[in-house]
Formats: C-alpha cells, sequence, structure tokens
C-alpha cells in the first residue's frame, strides 16, 4: 500500500530533492510525518530513488527548499497545506 504521501512526491522532486542540502532535509522532515516507523523508512527509500530521476538535478531549488523548511509540518500535511512543504497539488 502507497503512503498517503506517496503521490505528493511526485510533485516534489521537481522541486529537486537532494541530499547533504535543505531539500534532503525537508525530504526527511515530510518522510517523519509517516504514521508508522515501516513508513517512514518506505517513504525514505522512495525519496531516495527518486533522486536518481534524470530531471532531478535540473529541478533542484535549495533557496524554496529552505522557505519550506520554516513552514512545512507534519500538522500542515495533515490539514493538507501541502504548498507550506514546497509541494503543489496533484
Amino acid at each position: 500500500m502507497k503512503s498517503k504521501f506517496g503521490q505528493l512526491f511526485f510533485f516534489f522532486v521537481i522541486l529537486g530533492i537532494a541530499s547533504c542540502d535543505p531539500c534532503d532535509e525537508l525530504g526527511n522532515k515530510i518522510c517523519e510525518c509517516e504514521g508508522s516507523a515501516e513508513e517512514q523508512e518506505r517513504c525514505k527509500k522512495e525519496l531516495e530513488l527518486r533522486k536518481t530521476h534524470p530531471s532531478y538535478k535540473e529541478a533542484k531549488n535549495s533557496e524554496q527548499c529552505l522557505l519550506a523548511l520554516k513552514s512545512c509540518s507534519c500538522e500542515a500535511l495533515r490539514n493538507n497545506e501541502v504548498e507550506k512543504c514546497g509541494m503543489t497539488r496533484g
């Protein structure tokens, strides 16, 4: 079963999740909002796979990720306020 944020990650990847930068931190923060440890781990694995997408480097935007880090929270995701986490609605 896919995580409830799984579909949103497609759009999040467009923002550019990168390791060792604010985008990586934001991705991990979003994964920590998953309900169980198993779902969190699955989310992080999916995140790593999406980093290999060819358009990943082109889409990376550390500045946007920094802004989203300030407003993103599990509560925002639960309330479907995905834009606070740098995502768009799909």
